[in-house]
């Protein structure tokens, strides 16, 4: 018995299409690369919020389990250990800015009344990444990036 033969006619190209494979792919991976890249940068931004929110939730568990004398210095602390096991500190004019504030939980933070026992500690964190960004920028990706970021976490404090 003889064996089967392929039957199908050989692939023949038509003349000027040498190398359009090669431009097709260029072009694609191109696109792919953008968006791959895009995916990681978001990711990694988003997961730098999430440790953002996280040291913000230690500081205000800081204020909450603290005596009332202590609140400033334990907050402040809790917070810069926290910020720090992901390699940043709070700092004035650095990128990343952490705001302590004691106020009264019934009224918008501001506008205390002076009669009202200050009851809340709000723990504010701050990243600019525009200044100071944690990825290298691709031309063109910027716009899906943000300016900056923000997390802010609220407590109530211990009576006294």
């Amino acid at each position: 018995m003889e064996p089967a033969r392929n039957t199908r006619p050989p692939v023949t190209r038509a003349r000027g299409d040498r190398g359009a494979a090669l431009v097709e792919f260029s072009l694609v991976m191109i696109l792919l690369f953008a968006l791959l890249f895009g995916i990681i940068a978001y990711s990694f931004v988003m997961s730098f919020r999430g440790s953002m929110a996280q040291s913000a939730a230690e500081g205000a568990r800081a204020a909450a389990t603290s005596l009332r004398v202590d609140v400033p210095v334990r907050t402040a602390a809790a917070t810069a250990q926290a910020v720090g096991a992901f390699n940043q500190t709070c700092s004035a004019s650095g990128p990343l800015t952490c705001d302590f504030d004691i106020h009264d939980c019934d009224s918008p933070v501001g506008t205390d009344d002076p009669a009202d026992l200050e009851d809340c500690m709000t723990v504010s964190l701050v990243y600019d990444y525009d200044a100071d960004p944690l990825l290298p920028s691709l031309p063109g990706l910027g716009f899906a990036l943000p300016d900056t970021l923000r997390v802010k976490s609220v407590v109530e404090l211990n009576p006294v």
